[in-house]
């Protein structure tokens, strides 16, 4: 790849067909275009999800270009802010849903085994939480 600035995105909007059943995301490129992208709307989740995975890809091969040194310092990356965990149970099976503060709500289908290792790890940062800052680990 060749690096073009004029290529960079400046901003992203979003907005739905009529019938809400698609949703399209314009990118505002540099040099004043924009390009444009289309997908089901039910399908947004797992493509924020497949956007993660392709810029996680891009950490490990920063990380080897870096020769094992950590990318987070050099580049930043961000954390997403949870406002609401819900849980609920489909077709018998527990599923965990976190609501982030864009409003995305990313639901995880979890194997029944792992609910007690979940519920005692969350124990476990919530008695963590409660502790004085120079007692963390």
């Amino acid at each position: 790849m060749k690096p073009n600035a004029s290529q960079f995105v400046e901003a992203v909007a979003s907005r739905l067909s009529p019938d809400g059943q698609t949703t399209e995301l314009g990118f505002l490129l540099k040099d004043g275009s924009i390009t444009s992208v289309q997908f089901p709307a039910p399908a947004a989740a797992s493509i924020m999800l497949n956007i993660e995975q392709a810029l996680g890809t891009l950490f490990e091969q920063q990380r080897a270009m870096l020769k094992g040194r950590d990318p987070r310092t050099f580049f930043t990356l961000g954390a997403k802010q949870v406002v609401k965990v819900q849980g609920a149970v489909a077709q018998g099976h527990p599923v965990v849903s976190f609501v982030l503060k864009s409003n995305v709500r990313l639901d995880f289908l979890l194997e029944p085994s792992a609910v007690p290792e979940l519920i005692e790890w969350l124990r476990g940062l919530e008695t963590r939480s409660h502790k004085p800052p120079d007692a963390h680990n």
